[in-house]
């Protein structure tokens, strides 16, 4: 059984963040990322039982799942008398997956809001199901709720935007107050790894079978106790004629939720969305001056409706049948695509929107058929009445299809794909055999938001171009690049390639993803000398998924696998495992870089920098972290925050840039204290002053060996070190970094490089 504690919520005015610990057997399913949330307005007076909602709401179902115990000093006793009624819910809708483990509250408190009002809120993106709902309570005294980091990613601003814009056009033409939350709530959790290995018990994944409910809810609870909300409604997303459908947004999971004065409705759920379609349109029709565009795209993450995609042509097509114009309702170019309707829908892979949804439109078209057969999309739409949706793809098997679809233009489409395929084959094999030549291919390199990872890929590609300066001896494809096109790369790429895996803190079992990454790169190269840059090593000892086994297996087994670790435990774990490997020891490939590298500049140092983790990796805890910023107060010493996270998505194009903004901003500071790797290595590389605290593993004691020669950065073992430091670290100045004492480790990578392409030829 596994434990995940809430130690602390950290409340800067509008903004929370959750500090909280996790047992070794579940690091596996949390990332790197923090839990934040931030509000639109104040939240300091909402208390910790309140607070605490929103975390406890999306740790619960992991909580109940892998039978574990959540602690945490505090909650809203109506929230708590509420958890076994909406766990109910989930019992009966998977009867196939153990729903239990227990949560452990140290004082349960009454946390009603002094602000009663008749207030009412609700969820709203703009899609159908909540269009539907604001309609039908438009006489209620509702404010919107929008969730920016739900269908869009938290670090998608344009798009979000986009999406918030057309919210606020609504909310303006109504007179309706509506409030953004920004949470990072879809990024602290790995969903990916949930669904995996849960997805045969769920039948589903984990966002759409388990999280999105109470994940949803709990973000209002803050909201529900500062205004006073008596009822927050969420709009169904499906009705009780949906057959063999389960969601995690359903009536018997929502409306027993509870917190201060609020009540939770799920809204709209006797309705089907051809219903619901139906009520917007003549809302519409009576109500003209009214803006309510609708949307529900959300494959561009542009914040428009493609027109082009199943979800929008399911829309566009209950529109038509309801003798509305798509335009009207946010579909401003579907025009362009709509004669492309029917062989978009009917070949879905997944048969089930049309089994669900699309019914309910022909059942409209068959109603309406009279009306419709003069409407101008009628040759766009007249395809369903022939549709038989317990067998939908026998519609495009049936002779009529194919003849319909018969035309040398298809036929000339299909042959031009096939030699666009070969065409592209033949393009990356010339590349990569002929014309560039790469000696040396690095694969694997992150597009995350990590800029630690960056700054590793660029040192990385800067020390491989040192070793031969030609223009095209280095080639660079991202883990995304990779994955997109690996049987292609697998038979383009050389033998006499040199293939260089990333460096950086992710072999062991700690972050499957990458090292099963590994794992195929290994497969797929099996006669090309590979080398994987400095890395540190790391297995939970209570976690039993076979990668341990596999990775022995595989390195072991590959002739020409060289293996750098880039401290010593690692060495001696990399060494114990992999006896028939070659294997180095290397400092992190960043310390080969000096900040002129990557653009820093001398600027003037203001402040004290913390930066400190959040996440499974934390060693120190929230009341050791609190006392490092209690002193900082006392002494009037101004401080700011940061982490080693990007704020925009990181690409090949913005990745330098982003590195280096990061860095400077730990050259602007006076004193940099971190507990990551990372940012003890930026303030090494930008010659700032730092302290030091450890992690929960062995890879920032281990790599602080490398500089700790260095009189600017300083190692503590306790908090109260970290204070005793500071005053003598404040007075340092005119700091230089020298790495030539660590020129000798990287000459040895060099030569071993140099010695893998000299056997490759």
């Amino acid at each position: 059984m596994g434990t995940i504690t809430l130690k602390e919520i950290y409340v800067q005015n509008t903004k929370l963040q959750y500090i909280f610990e996790v047992s070794d057997d579940l690091k596996i399913f949390f990332s790197d990322h923090p839990f934040i949330i931030e509000y639109p307005i104040s939240i300091k007076s909402v208390p910790f039982s309140v607070l605490a909602i929103p975390f406890v709401s999306n740790i619960l179902p992991i909580v109940w799942v892998t039978d574990s115990k959540l602690i945490l000093s505090e909650l809203d006793e109506k929230f708590f008398n509420s958890i076994p009624e909406f766990k109910k819910g989930y019992i009966n809708m998977y009867p196939a997956c153990s729903f239990r483990g227990e949560i452990i509250v140290n004082n349960i408190s009454s946390s009603n809001s002094s602000n009663i009002s008749d207030l009412c809120a609700m969820f709203f993106s703009g899609g159908v199901d909540s269009v539907d709902t604001f309609i039908r309570h438009i006489k209620e005294n509702l404010d919107f709720i929008s969730i920016w980091g739900s269908d869009f990613d938290y670090y998608n601003e344009k798009g979000w935007n986009h999406v918030q814009k057309a919210i606020s056009k609504v909310a303006e033409s109504f007179s309706v107050k509506t409030y953004m939350i920004r949470s990072s709530f879809r990024r602290f959790d790995r969903e990916d790894i949930l669904t995996n290995i849960y997805q045969k018990q769920l039948n589903d994944n984990w966002w759409h079978g388990v999280k999105h409910g109470i994940g949803l809810i709990g973000h209002a609870a803050p909201l529900a106790y500062i205004l006073g909300y008596s009822k927050l409604y969420i709009a169904s997303s499906f009705c009780t004629t949906d057959q063999n459908v389960r969601c995690a947004s359903d009536p018997s999971i929502d409306n027993f939720v509870r917190f201060a004065n609020c009540q939770i409705i799920h809204d709209g759920f006797e309705c089907n969305r051809q219903d619901k379609i139906h009520n917007i349109v003549t809302y519409h029709n009576n109500n003209s001056s009214k803006c309510l565009p609708l949307h529900v795209c959300w494959e561009t993450q542009t914040g428009d409706n493609c027109c082009k995609c199943e979800k929008c042509y399911r829309t566009i097509a209950a529109l038509i049948v309801e003798e509305a114009d798509p335009t009207d309702f946010g579909f401003n170019n579907y025009e362009l695509y709509i004669d492309k309707m029917r062989d978009v829908v009917v070949q879905q892979k997944e048969p089930f929107a049309l089994k669900t949804y699309w019914r309910y439109i022909y059942e409209k078209l068959n109603a309406n058929m009279s009306e419709l057969k003069h409407n101008k999309h009628w040759k766009n739409i007249k395809w369903l009445l022939c549709l038989d949706f317990n067998h939908p793809l026998k519609y495009e098997q049936s002779f009529l299809f194919k003849l319909q679809h018969f035309s040398i233009r298809k036929i000339y489409n299909n042959i031009h794909h096939h030699l666009f395929l070969k065409k592209k084959f033949l393009k990356t094999w010339l590349h990569f055999r002929v014309a560039a030549k790469p000696e040396f291919i690095l694969i694997g390199s992150p597009t995350h938001k990590n800029l630690g990872d960056s700054a590793i890929t660029i040192s990385q590609i800067n020390f491989l171009k040192k070793i031969d300066p030609g223009l095209s001896s280095t080639e660079e494809l991202t883990f995304s690049e990779y994955n997109k096109d690996r049987e292609l790369y697998k038979k383009a790429i050389s033998h006499k390639s040199v293939i260089c895996g990333l460096g950086g803190g992710n072999m062991g079992n700690q972050w499957p993803e990458e090292e099963l990454f590994r794992h195929e790169l290994i497969k797929d190269f099996p006669n090309n000398q590979i080398i994987i840059f400095p890395q540190t090593i790391y297995y939970l000892d209570n976690k039993n998924d076979g990668i341990k086994e596999e990775s022995i297996k595989l390195y072991n087994g590959h002739p020409n696998l060289t293996l750098v670790a880039r401290e010593q435990k690692s060495f001696e774990i990399m060494k114990e495992l992999y006896p028939n490997c070659k294997v180095l020891m290397v400092p992190d490939i960043v310390l080969s870089s000096s900040k002129n590298d990557f653009g820093v500049t001398a600027s003037e140092q203001k402040d004290v920098l913390l930066c400190l983790r959040s996440d499974a990796e934390r060693k120190i805890n929230d009341t050791e972290a609190a006392k490092i910023i209690e002193y900082l107060n006392s002494q009037n010493l101004p401080f700011r925050e940061t982490d080693m996270y990007s704020d925009c998505e990181v690409t090949k194009e913005n990745r330098a840039e982003c590195v280096r903004n990061k860095m400077q901003e730990f050259c602007g500071a006076k004193l940099v204290i971190t507990d990551r790797l990372h940012g003890m290595i930026f303030a090494t590389v930008s010659e700032t002053p730092a302290i030091i605290i450890g992690n929960y593993n062995h890879k920032i004691s281990g790599s602080f060996e490398w500089i700790k020669s260095l009189p600017y950065i300083k190692f503590a073992d306790s908090i109260d070190e970290v204070l005793t430091e500071i005053p003598e670290m404040l007075k340092i100045q005119d700091c230089t970094y020298d790495n030539s004492a660590l020129s000798s480790y990287f000459d040895l990578l060099a030569e071993e490089v140099k010695a893998k392409c000299r056997k490759s030829q």
